[in-house]
C-alpha cells in the first residue's frame, strides 16, 4: 500500500487528469501507492492520506522512520490553510508539497 506505484507530475493535485505538468516535486519522489499519497522528506519516506467535502477537511502524515504521525480533522472546509504551518510546527520541515495539495497557508492567500 506504501510503495510507490505511480509518479505525480501533475502541477495541481485538481482537476485531475490535467494536462499541466512540473517537475516541482521530482526531488521528493511525489507519488501514490494503493490508496495513500507517497513522498521522500529529510526524515525519510512519507505517506499521506487527505480529503475534505463541504465544511470538513482533514489530513493525515506519517514519516515512516520517525515513526511520527499527524492527524488533523477539522469540521471547516477552511482549515486546510493552516495545514502547511500546523505540519511544519510539529513535524519540522517535511518538504510537504503543499502547492500541489492546494493547501495555501492563510498568510500567503491574497486578502479580500
Amino acid at each position: 500500500m506504501l510503495r510507490r506505484q505511480v509518479d505525480i507530475d501533475t502541477s495541481p493535485q485538481f482537476p485531475t487528469l490535467t494536462a499541466q505538468k512540473t517537475d516541482d516535486n521530482r526531488a521528493i519522489r511525489l507519488g501514490y501507492g494503493l490508496g495513500w499519497g507517497v513522498f521522500d522528506t529529510p526524515f525519510g519516506r512519507a505517506f499521506f492520506k487527505e480529503g475534505h467535502d463541504d465544511g470538513t477537511a482533514n489530513y493525515a502524515l506519517c514519516v515512516e522512520k520517525r515513526q511520527a504521525c499527524i492527524l488533523l480533522l477539522s469540521n471547516s472546509d477552511r482549515a486546510e490553510s493552516i495545514f502547511k504551518p500546523l505540519v511544519e510546527a510539529l513535524m519540522g520541515d517535511v518538504r510537504l508539497p503543499w502547492r500541489w495539495e492546494g493547501y495555501i497557508p492563510y498568510d500567503l492567500r491574497p486578502s479580500h
